[in-house]
């Protein structure tokens, strides 16, 4: 599986400005060779191909961008058609790929590690004698390609690495996981834990510079000023609840050998206009993600389950028992068992996709366990 490890660049002025201009030639490459797609689809009815089009993309046209990055820029192109063609095959709702503008292109990629690698704490790219990084960490496994990303507060390289599994001593627990509103999780050995709510907290803050940007001039570089600011409150919140959502994650991973959830329809759950803003602060489609591949990476279970009735049935006896959404409590009128709603779903759960303890402590392989602690704890 492979996993990204992200280090911040600290690049001087004239390095800035050959980044900046990288990011502005391939983002024209990419909107004139989609035009030139469209273009070559409407005369002749015909797909042109990328090994074609990159022919005709040559030092003469774009001098200042090397030919990786024409590569890379034009392969993402035509991933992009060929996600959009697949998803009309399969009836999926995939956009058809769009013009990008200076705010949305924001990356750009290299054909491999070898050509974007990181040496002595410094990254170097044609035209630099390095870049300096704060590499606050290794990174672990195989290196396979280097992406450069502009976010909000500066610049930062991303290495993709390719890491095997590790086989670690097994705990012999199961745990069957609720998420929920009140509660993000409610687990199946009766702990409860309170969502943050990150946007809730910052959203008076984030509400007053949204007014400030309204009252700017379109186009100024005043608005453009605050434009800054309100992307780096989202830059922000977004770090804080990654931040704990993958601490989260870690402590159920590392604890669990079966870990069970529900397979829920996030996306289909945010068209509730009057709930979609408290489940995208939850994130819980993140969460989810990020606790399948620690688990993995820890060659443990993961497992989804149909959340139908897990809400409504009892725990102990079975029993179906209606209940409304304000009705916190679980009381079952058969058995008499008395019990949170969050915890006795999260029980349900664990019992529909309960398995064995499976084999004894087995041997590592691909990392060390110090290694995969270290993977997991970003």
């Amino acid at each position: 599986m492979n996993k990204i490890f992200e280090y911040k660049l600290r690049p001087n002025k004239k390095q800035v400005k050959l980044l900046d201009s990288l990011l502005w030639e391939t983002k024209c490459l990419y909107n004139n060779a989609l035009q030139e797609l469209i273009d070559y689809y409407e005369k002749t009815g015909k797909y042109l191909n990328r090994f074609t089009q990159d022919k005709n993309y040559n030092k003469q046209i774009y001098p200042n961008i090397p030919a990786q990055f024409v590569d890379t820029t034009l392969d993402r192109l035509h991933r992009s058609f060929a996600n959009f063609f697949r998803g009309l095959k399969q009836g999926k709702k995939i956009g058809f790929p769009r013009f990008q503008s200076y705010k949305r292109w924001s990356s750009f990629a290299f054909r491999d590690y070898t050509q974007g690698k990181i040496k002595d704490g410094k990254w170097y790219i044609s035209k630099t004698n390095g870049i300096k990084v704060i590499q606050h960490r290794d990174f672990l496994g195989t290196p396979k390609l280097t992406r450069l990303v502009k976010r909000a507060d500066g610049y930062y390289i991303q290495v993709i690495c390719e890491i095997k599994s590790v086989k670690v001593k097994k705990t012999d627990k199961q745990i069957g996981l609720d998420l929920g509103l009140r509660y993000f999780i409610a687990d199946s050995s009766g702990n409860k834990i309170e969502a943050p709510k990150f946007f809730r907290k910052a959203q008076y803050k984030l509400a007053r510079n949204q007014r400030q940007l309204s009252k700017k001039q379109k186009e100024g570089k005043n608005r453009n000023k605050v434009r800054q600011i309100v992307v780096k409150n989202h830059l922000t919140i977004q770090r804080q609840r990654r931040g704990w959502l993958h601490k989260l994650s870690h402590k159920y991973a590392n604890e669990n050998d079966v870990v069970v959830v529900e397979n829920l329809n996030v996306a289909g759950m945010v068209r509730n206009r009057y709930l979609s803003l408290s489940i995208s602060d939850a994130s819980w489609a993140t969460f989810l993600s990020m606790l399948e591949y620690k688990l993995q990476i820890l060659s443990r279970t993961f497992i989804k389950v149909n959340p139908v009735y897990t809400s409504q049935k009892c725990s102990q006896c079975g029993a179906i028992v209606q209940k409304s959404l304000s009705q916190r409590t679980h009381y079952c009128p058969e058995c008499l068992y008395i019990g949170d709603r969050d915890v006795n779903a999260a029980k349900n759960i664990l019992k529909l996709g309960q398995v064995l303890p499976f084999g004894e402590d087995t041997a590592i392989a691909g990392l060390t366990t110090q290694e995969a602690n270290r993977s997991l704890g970003v």
